[in-house]
């Protein structure tokens, strides 16, 4: 409010009131010329739902210097159209000085930005003719903007680079010409990593996506085996220990398990989204403002009771999507690669023969910490930005079989520290008619001694001239015995006794 004495005259910065207002039996006048807060000035027009020229100009703020302007220019009216007007007195109180805007920019920085060299004493002429007091230290500038475009006008490096680029002229800056680069087209099919892993998840493998939140808990870092100090911290999170952003999909994918046990013993989640790493800031995209490196992954998780039939299914999965998502290379080895992956059944993941990720059952201490009773989770977690996708898929002719393949199942009694993918690869080299080795389930018990494992496999066998006979079967199983024999001391199990079983 401008008040006199008696009370209020007007709005400040918005509307005058009719007990100020001049009528044509006005003899003595008081002139007020001010500048008010912008902020103060709009808010003021928006409560009072009164936006007049006033308002309008007073909210996009105006130095405190233009009110000496105003003023000599009012003086100077006033002798032209009242010759016996007398001013007798003035009043000057300056609260709240306008502070000159000071922008630090220096010569390369307009050269990139502009496209075009620039030298320094053309610099400096263009913005000392605009207004801008300018030091020159070397190719550094310290550029002093007046006050009248202080208020809101310049006030970074860029609108410095704006000043120049317009006194040049923008039709005379550089055209840049583009290069068009024709490449070979891929399948028209051709989907991105991430949708075509998403799709596979989805329909192949009927798990549920999820969508979670970029920050994550402190007690589900803790229970996957991360530092909370080696995550990239953020102000206004919306809990105080959620002030992290996620180094992995894997902790609120665990929170996302916890949630969903109360309504199903056993499900299927997947989440593909980004991960943020600490440690030095790299320009977005190599191009943008400096960010944390970012990165896109995918991960799963198996929820149920039998721990070795989620791990069994989970590593079926991946090797899925190497199939189906035409990627170049992925291969397990064993590793210790993930602090929230049991001992027992933990699996890296490798692409090219870089680490692209890990598999593995989770820790009972991991299960405990993120409020997972009663079941057992298996996960796997992938780096979609260190995998490769084939250009093209090559598809080779082969004529359909005419003759009908011929199965049997082998259960054979092996050691534990027998990996299954020795036992595949032994079995399928053993004869050219076998076509495929299928692991069908492997059994412990009291009949099977300690250390070892019962292992149900399938070998398909595909005839090429004639049918198969019993006889030429038999001689395929009795090779794949002799050589699992030979190679890993394993030999064909026995019936068990009647009423023992084991798992």
């Amino acid at each position: 409010m401008v008040c006199d004495a008696a009370g209020p005259v007007a709005l400040a910065g918005i509307m005058g009131g009719a007990v100020s207002a001049v009528s044509a039996t006005s003899r003595r006048f008081a002139l007020e010329v001010a500048t008010f807060r912008p902020t103060v000035v709009r808010r003021s027009s928006q409560r009072l739902m009164l936006r007049t020229e006033a308002s309008a100009r007073f909210e996009k703020g105006l130095d405190t210097p233009r009110v000496d302007t105003a003023v000599d220019l009012f003086l100077h009216l006033l002798g032209e159209v009242a010759f016996g007007a007398k001013v007798s007195g003035m009043q000057d109180v300056e609260l709240d000085p306008t502070t000159p805007a000071q922008v630090e920019v220096d010569l390369g920085f307009l050269t990139t930005r502009i496209g075009r060299d620039v030298s320094v004493g053309e610099a400096r002429s263009i913005l000392r003719s605009l207004g801008f007091a300018v030091t020159v230290d070397g190719d550094r500038f310290e550029v002093t903007a007046p006050t009248w475009r202080s208020t809101g006008d310049v006030s970074l490096p860029h609108d410095i680079v704006e000043e120049v680029a317009r006194i040049q002229g923008f039709d005379n800056l550089p055209v840049a010409p583009l290069s068009v680069v024709l490449k070979p087209v891929r399948s028209l099919n051709r989907r991105p990593l991430d949708r075509a892993i998403r799709e596979q998840l989805a329909s192949r493998a009927a798990m549920q996506e999820v969508v979670t939140y970029p920050w994550v808990a402190d007690a589900t870092l803790l229970a996957t085996g991360s530092s909370k100090d080696e995550t990239v911290r953020f102000e206004g999170a919306p809990a105080a220990d959620r002030d992290s952003l996620r180094p992995s999909l894997v902790p609120n994918l665990l929170e996302a398990v916890a949630s969903n046990l109360r309504y199903a013993p056993s499900f299927r989640l997947f989440e593909v989204g980004t991960v943020f790493a600490s440690g030095p800031l790299v320009p977005f995209r190599d191009t943008f403002e400096p960010l944390p490196r970012q990165a896109l992954r995918a991960a799963a998780v198996f929820v149920g009771t039998d721990g070795a039939g989620l791990f069994r299914q989970a590593k079926g999965v991946l090797e899925m999507l190497r199939r189906y998502c035409h990627l170049t290379d992925l291969q397990l080895t064993d590793a210790d690669v993930a602090p929230w992956a049991d001992r027992s059944a933990r699996l890296k993941v490798t692409a090219g023969g870089r680490h692209v990720g890990a598999l593995g059952l989770l820790t009972t201490r991991c299960r405990r910490l993120a409020g997972i009773d009663k079941v057992q989770v298996a996960c796997f977690e992938l780096d979609l930005g260190s995998l490769s996708e084939h250009p093209s898929r090559e598809n080779r002719y082969e004529p359909v079989p005419e003759l009908p393949e011929a199965d049997f199942d082998l259960s054979v009694v092996v050691a534990d520290r027998v990996r299954w993918s020795e036992i595949a690869t032994t079995v399928s080299g053993v004869d050219g008619l076998i076509s495929r080795v299928t692991f069908v389930d492997e059994f412990r018990g009291a009949w099977v001694p300690e250390g070892h494992r019962s292992l149900t496999l399938r070998v398909t066998l595909q005839p090429r001239d004639t049918t198969l006979t019993a006889e030429a079967i038999a001689v395929v199983r009795g090779g794949i015995l002799a050589a699992l024999e030979r190679e890993f001391s394993a030999y064909l199990r026995e019936s068990p006794p009647a009423g023992e079983t084991g798992r």
